[in-house]
């Protein structure tokens, strides 16, 4: 039987996929692919390509659906999802985001309850791409959200196509793709798709916003994808410069202890000066967003006046000294987490793993063990059992804020020091390296410019 030829949409759809995955190559041999798929037309449209492109790879891939539990049909949806790619023969893996929720911002947490889930699964089966559906128009949403905050040159360069995090690589193949085109691509294929009724609740800023965008989308949507591309080009060689600029004057230990050239900090650009702070907050503290402008502008006077100084911002501690800083994560900021997980990131900075060949993995939260930091009674309870000598020669800030482990009130291990009680187990190894949401440096920023072929 002939096959049905393909609309317009669905053209350009597969032709701006298939170019954009050719210039993120190459891929591992045999490659197992991840994919947010909530069911909605975007998402289930990136699915399906993928697919069809780790086929001729060799490999699978598994979509991921998150059932946030917020809607009653929420479950349901999930479960559709799956049955639909089912029939394509495409892997779901649904995860349950559980737990309390939040009075207010409840998009935000849904959010980073979302990532959190995904990234844990992918660190589990050691998959190294997680794919996300964001098109043009969200790119053109992100610009004008971040244009109203007075975001700089990093901000209004909206997505990276790429990130790379410490395990994985978020890959967004489809920035350069209208929405009306991914639903054209799977029309074509008789696919439906659902439908979530908070896309079109009112009340949520982006919401309103993409109801402006859609009344002049084809003009609008592309002069903004175009100024985006252009900030991001800028963006891209700042990061290189910065990249240099650490691996010049920078110093970061395995405890998180960050020191920083203060004079070099003053011979180049305002600018470029706010940048490496910012890089420098978020990579000690551990955090996803950098200080507000202003904040940093504070902290780059106070260098700039050559006196000793110390204060807190973005989760940091800094102190001033004549010829360097010292950034260290802030003590009473650092969080607790139960040990429920072989593997998890500890206040954003430390990846802990747990021996799975023990068979503790899943035990440890169950007994009552939570990772959280040394502070000073953990301090004083080393020193009491004589293993605080790899300790000694660290700044007291920098030690009291490296990850412990705790059964209740009791310190049990200090594993970057080696130190456990005795009575810990003897088959179960605990590892921990320091492993932040940002690195010092980026791998740059990856621009997409489908009609000019440039990545």
């Amino acid at each position: 039987m002939q096959e049905r030829a393909l609309s317009g949409g669905a053209q350009r759809t597969v032709a701006a996929f298939k170019f954009a995955m050719e210039r993120f190559g190459p891929y591992e041999n045999s490659p197992h692919f991840a994919v947010a798929c909530s069911g909605g037309a975007d998402s289930l449209a990136l699915t399906v390509l993928l697919h069809e492109q780790v086929v001729s790879l060799g490999g699978m891939v598994t979509a991921l659906t998150v059932d946030h539990g917020l809607r009653e049909n929420a479950r349901a949806e999930a479960e559709a999802t799956g049955k639909v790619l089912d029939g394509l023969g495409i892997r779901q893996e649904i995860l349950t985001w559980s737990g309390p929720r939040p009075a207010s911002g409840i998009q935000a947490a849904a959010r980073d309850a979302r990532y959190r889930l995904m990234f844990e699964w992918c660190r589990e089966h050691t998959v190294l791409h997680l794919f996300l559906g964001h098109h043009a128009l969200d790119q053109a949403e992100t610009l004008i959200l971040r244009q109203r905050k007075g975001s700089g040159e990093s901000g209004l360069s909206a997505m990276p196509a790429i990130r790379d995090l410490p395990d994985l690589r978020l890959v967004r193949p489809l920035l350069a793709v209208n929405p009306q085109d991914l639903r054209c691509f799977l029309s074509d294929r008789e696919l439906a798709w659902i439908e979530d009724p908070s896309n079109r609740d009112r009340r949520f800023t982006r919401v309103r916003l993409r109801e402006e965008l859609q009344t002049d989308a084809a003009g609008r949507v592309g002069e903004l994808a175009d100024s985006a591309r252009g900030h991001g080009f800028v963006r891209d060689q700042t990061e290189r410069r910065l990249a240099n600029w650490f691996a010049r004057h920078a110093r970061l230990d395995p405890f998180g202890c960050l020191l920083l050239e203060r004079g070099a900090l003053k011979q180049g650009s305002d600018t470029d000066a706010k940048a490496l702070l910012a890089r420098a907050l978020m990579t000690v503290g551990g955090a996803v967003y950098p200080p507000r402008g202003r904040a940093l502008e504070g902290l780059l006077s106070e260098i700039a006046a050559g006196k000793s100084f110390r204060r807190t911002l973005g989760g940091c501690l800094i102190e001033g000294r004549l010829d360097d800083l010292l950034i260290f994560r802030e003590l009473a900021l650092t969080t607790s987490q139960p040990m429920v997980e072989a593997q998890f990131l500890w206040d954003g900075r430390f990846l802990l793993s747990v021996s799975v060949e023990a068979g503790y993995g899943e035990r440890l939260g169950d007994r009552g063990f939570r990772a959280a930091a040394l502070g000073n009674k953990g301090w004083k309870g080393l020193c009491a059992a004589n293993a605080e000598s790899s300790l000694r020669a660290k700044p007291h800030p920098a030690r009291l804020a490296i990850p412990a482990i705790w059964q209740g009130d009791k310190l049990v291990a200090v594993p970057l020091t080696g130190w456990y009680c005795p009575d810990w187990p003897k088959d179960l190894a605990v590892k921990c390296r320091f492993r932040p949401i940002f690195p010092l440096s980026a791998g740059g920023f990856t621009v997409v410019q489908n009609e000019r072929h440039i990545i």
